[in-house]
């Protein structure tokens, strides 16, 4: 035999075959191999190059473990290979005792092939083959039929192959005992809320800087004006206290409003306790605005413990809901609120009556508030339900459209929020809003830069200051990371700028709904299962492109369709069923 020659790129790719991830239920060798003492046995793998079975043996203990049951050397002198092999626990392995003529073994391997091919086992195949040796070939090949030899570990089942149906096929499908605890992670994830907050927070990051790159940021003037009473606001004006706030700084800020022009103002303050002295001034401020300037009002309201809506205190006169609305503020962190389906918008959110109303301010003839003596139901018939103006219309006929989904609502009792809409920060917070400090409108040579307000939705809210919300709900929040991107100060986020946001989605029909997480991981890890047991090369390469492929058209879909199609937990998931094709050179 010629001199043994090392080739380890060779040696490695053999080794790494034996070892493939997806497992293997036989191995045939044909060629030439040898009896060795101490190396149990040798094969040769090409011309002058050969591969010791002992340097085979942990990767054939790793083909066992995934599966591996039978083995098929059809080469000389196999007696040393056959004690090896049994002494790893392989199930059987059939060997050539002796040398053995190319012809022979050729015939030898046919029939073995042809008879493990017709659901005989291994046992039956290795008799079969011999028999036909000895009947069809013995003039020839005398005595051939005798160097076949079977050996089989105690107490093991002779190989058979099984019909692949439907039910085989199932079982291949089923995610391994590494993929399903991968899996599992991957989904518990998926459906914790505050996992699912980060991963958004981040998602919308990244969108950011993708809006930044490709230059697809909006350039529309913001219809909405916020005026933010903030903490310098507080410390000009004095005030002390202000939960609740100085009606008659309310007040004032409502007059200077009207004199610029504001036709749809809203009030983001809870006006649910009484301020004797100072509630009637608010109250002739307002119901001015309301008789000389029909100006239209929203003002906040919160729904409480008991699912009852609590805004302006009646007794205290400042509005009527017969000339004026009020709206829940209530959302869940950083989602758009629907109205319920089938509402009239008696119980309606505060950000979408003023897109409504500002809405219908732009009207050509729009409906005009009065101080009326109209009932609640017929204010809203005759200015949110009527059908003419609707039809002029197309935001408005968006507007009455929108409800909340009957899978929003199912996925409330698993703590999701599926289905529902999101408030799209990736979008910069100046083309959004803008946002004037209330000092400036009441000092007279700010207010002087101040445009009119005539085709604006105005907000009076807070400004960040500690006190601003109800009970243990501060309207002060960190500011979602997108947001911290787009502007270093101030570090925080109002709720008042939530509600601008909400309202510019309503204003513009751009309602981004996020697809759940566990959805994407399910079908991603379907996608990466049917990769990994297809027939098809370079599957590495196919993940690295698809991978890639669907994170950028994701960041696109956003924009284009606005959908969010997560990335991190899909693509965690499709990369962790391919983490065995890692310590292997090739595909």
């Amino acid at each position: 035999m010629a001199s043994r020659k090392i080739n380890h790129s060779l040696k490695a790719e053999i080794c790494d075959a034996i070892a493939d991830p997806q497992g293997w239920d036989m191995l045939f060798f044909s060629g030439h191999s040898n009896e060795t003492i101490l190396t149990g046995g040798e094969l040769m793998i090409a011309p002058n190059e050969s591969i010791l079975v002992k340097e085979l043996a942990p990767f054939l203990t790793v083909a066992k473990e995934q599966g591996l049951q039978f083995a098929v050397f059809n080469s000389c002198m196999g007696m040393s290979i056959a004690e090896t092999l049994i002494g790893l626990e392989l199930n059987e392995v059939a060997v050539m005792r002796e040398p053995i003529h190319n012809s022979v073994a050729k015939e030898f391997l046919i029939q073995v092939i042809d008879s493990l091919a017709s659901y005989h086992d291994a046992h039956t195949a290795l008799v079969s083959a011999c028999g036909y040796l000895k009947a069809k070939k013995n003039l020839t090949y005398p005595s051939a039929y005798l160097i076949p030899s079977l050996f089989r570990y105690p107490d093991t089942a002779s190989f058979q192959l099984r019909e692949f149906g439907w039910k085989q096929r199932f079982k291949q499908c089923l995610p391994s005992r590494r993929e399903a605890i991968v899996l599992s992670v991957c989904l518990l994830l998926s459906v914790i809320p505050q996992v699912q907050s980060f991963l958004l927070d981040q998602r919308l990051l990244m969108q950011s800087f993708y809006r930044e790159v490709s230059n697809q940021l909006p350039s529309d003037t913001p219809e909405i004006t916020l005026i933010q009473i903030d903490e310098e606001s507080i410390r000009k004006r004095g005030i002390s206290s202000p939960n609740p706030m100085d009606r008659k700084y309310l007040a004032e800020l409502v007059d200077r409003l009207t004199q610029r022009g504001a036709k749809v103002i809203g009030v983001d303050y809870f006006l649910d306790r009484q301020q004797p002295v100072n509630d009637p001034v608010l109250a002739t401020s307002v119901r001015k605005a309301v008789s000389k300037n029909a100006t239209w009002f929203v003002f906040g309201a919160y729904i409480d413990d008991s699912g009852k809506q609590v805004g302006v205190l009646p007794t205290t006169q400042i509005a009527s809901r017969s000339w004026s609305m009020q709206g829940y503020t209530n959302a869940p962190q950083w989602y758009a609120t629907l109205p319920a389906n089938g509402s009239n918008c008696a119980d309606c959110p505060f950000a979408y009556l003023l897109a409504m109303s500002h809405l219908l301010h732009q009207n050509s003839s729009p409906p005009k508030p009065t101080l009326s003596s109209l009932s609640e139901e017929e204010f809203q018939e005759k200015i949110l339900n009527d059908a003419q103006v609707q039809q002029s219309n197309p935001q408005i006929t968006f507007l009455k459209s929108l409800h909340k989904h009957p899978v929003t609502e199912f996925s409330r009792l698993f703590g999701q929020r599926w289905g529902q809409p999101i408030l799209d920060f990736s979008i910069p917070p100046d083309r959004i809003f803008q946002s004037i400090p209330a000092w400036h409108l009441l000092d007279a040579e700010k207010a002087g830069s101040i445009k009119d307000l005539s085709q604006q939705i105005v907000v009076i809210a807070p400004g960040g200051y500690e006190e601003a919300g109800i009970g243990r709900d501060n309207d002060t929040f960190d500011a979602p990371a997108a947001i911290a991107h787009y502007r270093d100060s101030p570090s925080y986020f109002t709720g008042g700028e939530a509600l601008s946001y909400m309202m510019h989605h309503f204003l513009s029909q751009r309602l981004v709904i996020p697809i759940p997480d566990v959805w994407m991981v399910i079908i991603a890890a379907i996608a990466a299962k049917g990769l990994f047991l297809s027939s098809w090369k370079q599957k590495r390469s196919i993940l690295m492109v698809s991978t890639t492929a669907y994170s950028v058209l994701s960041l696109q879909l956003f924009i284009s369709m606005a959908i969010v199609l997560p990335i991190l937990l899909p693509s965690a998931i499709a990369w962790s069923f391919f983490l065995p094709f890692w310590r292997q050179p090739h595909d």
